[in-house]
């Protein structure tokens, strides 16, 4: 079998990952009230900040649908005749280098990467096409029955001249495209009977994060926008981010939070939001921007009263350290941040390049480019999610958290979505908790959808003191391929990961997690080449630690290793558990688990992202098939399913 080249995946994620032993109990308790608070003495709201009227009390005549307006082209601010961010621009930024091999760098224009300097700051790399946004528009109408319009003003940046473009009262949702502020974009979504004359405090706001402002329109922004409004004629504005920059951020710089702070403050002064009114949303990169921003460590005067988030990245140094065969995407997510094609190597060393990571490896120029430091004690205490610093922050802003979780996640490790959850339960953050199994990086469940947020957003309204989660709740569910569905099932599961293929740079990991305690017990053969004679290779023993996490590095001589049995005794049991290898497991050789250890690597002109795609093909299958909804975005390996 030879590495295969990469289709583009383009998933809202995160990296790295680490090599120690974490986990707990999810347990089920009973609904109790949080209500929405009002800002606290630390974080007083200005006189303009208090609702004067129901804005929505005015009757609007609504547009239909057929008569929705259009400026176009939508822009982003990168001219490819100036090869520059030229402001109203509208080309598409030739983002990836064409001559990877020779330069050995990943993105055009001699671009590098750095703390603070990312690809798409205030210019978007992506155009979207004006076909697919009145399509689009078209789409979204039909199911909400409210027009969603594009308005393009004579500025960007002065947001006082783009304020101008909005037509007053106007039955619509009206998007400005492509605002600029402070080194970032930004979509507007602004509500029906939207006013001028609307003070600070006036409009609840729902934001999310993203890569690229094209992502508005493959998030739940619109539609939660319109659909407050057409089921309850509830105004609140959306808002969609960029985060700050393009593939090499995560939105976990210092800086981000600056500029969000900017963000919503001028979005209160030019179009009457309200800033201790704030729902933040995101899947994956979406998800850290949300609960980065809810955190808020440095106390901006803002609140995020709920934090609605699934599969985010959490611990970066944890995660730089899984990066490898085992969560296979990971080494693709190194190669967009540091933009250097050697990244995968086990002797790559960061060149000479005139900045400060000079002989820095993979993962310490990672860490650096996302958060700013390669020093992991650092990033522990202050720097990553769940570092005390913003558990603490988080724990005093009052946020409710709902968060989604799945195991077998190829780019945001399971390991790291599950040490989060108990960081969070364990520090009293009010939380609800969606936990599943086999779902990987499309893990998502009904209290993402629009219908709830809509739901979340006319609480907040309203200021209603009805909690906007049920707090404490944990629910459990499996991605069962057979019956092509999710089930819900029982309680915490035993889940297992192992890589397919590794080589002398391409490390792997077993990684085992469930109640703390499980004794497992696995066996197999072992055979020198793929069809040759085999040899059991021995029974396995292995305990889980007392957070219930076990991480171990592989280190195997060449060969086929094939498990064929996974049994665990869990505390307080006095039976073993046969695991079953054919029903929860992503590997198309049901019933076996197949590892297969090279000592050669793939050829060294070969990119990350090729050898992960490359990996995953050899266990879901071209497609993706055994993946969720056909998309390749599991990891290899079983679940409990008894």
């Amino acid at each position: 079998m030879s590495f295969m080249s990469a289709r583009r995946y383009r998933y809202f994620a995160m990296f790295g990952v680490a090599i120690a032993g974490l986990s707990f109990l999810f347990t089920n308790c009973a609904r109790d009230s949080f209500a929405i608070i009002e800002p606290s003495s630390k974080a007083q709201a200005s006189e303009g900040e208090v609702i004067p009227e129901d804005p929505a009390a005015e009757s609007v005549k609504m547009i239909p649908c057929s008569q929705t307006q259009f400026e176009f082209p939508l822009s982003t601010h990168w001219s490819n005749e100036k090869g520059d961010v030229v402001e109203g621009a509208a080309d598409t930024l030739q983002t990836s280098e064409p001559n990877k091999v020779g330069t050995r760098r990943m993105y055009n224009y001699g671009f590098i990467p750095d703390y603070d300097h990312y690809i798409g700051t205030d210019y978007d790399p992506y155009r979207y096409q004006d076909a697919d946004f009145r399509s689009f528009s078209n789409n979204l109408c039909q199911k909400t029955g409210v027009a969603l319009e594009v308005r393009r003003p004579s500025s960007f940046s002065n947001w006082s001249i783009a304020k101008k473009k909005i037509v007053e009262g106007r039955g619509s949702v009206q998007m400005i495209y492509a605002l600029r502020i402070s080194g970032a974009l930004l979509n507007v979504f602004l509500p029906p009977n939207w006013k001028s004359s609307a003070k600070r405090g006036t409009y609840p706001l729902v934001v999310t994060g993203s890569y690229d402002l094209k992502q508005s329109f493959t998030s739940e922004i619109p539609e939660v926008v319109s659909r407050t409004w057409a089921e309850s004629k509830v105004p609140v504005i959306g808002v969609l981010w960029n985060g700050g920059g393009g593939l090499n951020s995560r939105t976990v710089n210092t800086k981000a939070r600056a500029q969000f702070n900017d963000i919503v403050q001028n979005l209160a002064d030019h179009f009457g939001a309200d800033p201790y009114r704030i729902i933040a949303t995101g899947t994956s990169r979406g998800g850290a921007t949300a609960m980065a921003m809810a955190s808020n460590p440095e106390r901006y005067p803002y609140k995020v009263v709920g934090a609605f988030v699934s599969v985010p990245p959490a611990d970066f140094g944890f995660l730089a350290e899984l990066t490898g065969a085992t969560v296979p995407f990971l080494m693709q997510a190194a190669e967009w941040t540091i933009g250097l094609l050697d990244t995968w190597k086990k002797d790559f060393r960061y060149p000479n390049l005139g900045n400060k990571m000079t002989g820095y490896t993979r993962n310490e120029a990672h860490t650096h480019i996302l958060v700013g430091s390669k020093d992991r004690a650092t990033m522990d205490a202050n720097l990553s999610l769940t570092s005390p610093r913003f558990v603490n922050a988080l724990k005093s802003s009052g946020t409710q958290v709902y968060l989604v979780i799945g195991s077998h996640d190829f780019i945001v490790g399971w390991a790291d979505q599950y040490r989060y959850a108990r960081i969070l339960r364990n520090a009293g953050i009010p939380m609800e908790l969606s936990v599943n199994y086999l779902s990987g990086h499309g893990a998502v469940d009904t209290g993402m959808d629009p219908a709830n947020l809509s739901r979340v957003m006319k609480l907040v309204a309203t200021r209603s003191t009805v909690s906007l989660i049920q707090t404490g709740r944990t629910t459990y569910r499996r991605n069962d391929y057979l019956q092509k569905k999710m089930v819900v099932t029982s309680g915490q599961a035993f889940t297992m990961e192992v890589p397919r293929i590794v080589t002398p740079s391409v490390e792997g990991h077993l990684i085992m997690t469930g109640l703390p305690g499980t004794q497992i017990e696995y066996d197999g053969v072992f055979s020198t080449t793929a069809q040759g004679p085999t040899s059991p290779f021995g029974l396995q023993k292995a305990t889980l630690n007392s957070e219930g996490l076990l991480i171990t590095k592989l280190e195997l001589e060449a060969g086929f290793y094939r498990v064929q049995s996974v049994r665990i005794l869990k505390p307080g049991q006095s039976k073993w558990q046969s695991l079953d290898l054919k029903q929860g497991t992503t590997s198309l050789e049901r019933g076996t688990l197949t590892v297969e250890v090279r000592d050669v690597d793939p050829h060294p002109d070969t990119t990350a992202g090729e050898i992960a795609d490359a990996l995953t093909r050899t266990y879901l299958g071209a497609g993706g098939v055994s993946g969720t909804n056909g998309n390749p975005n599991l990891t290899y390996g079983i679940v409990e399913t008894n």
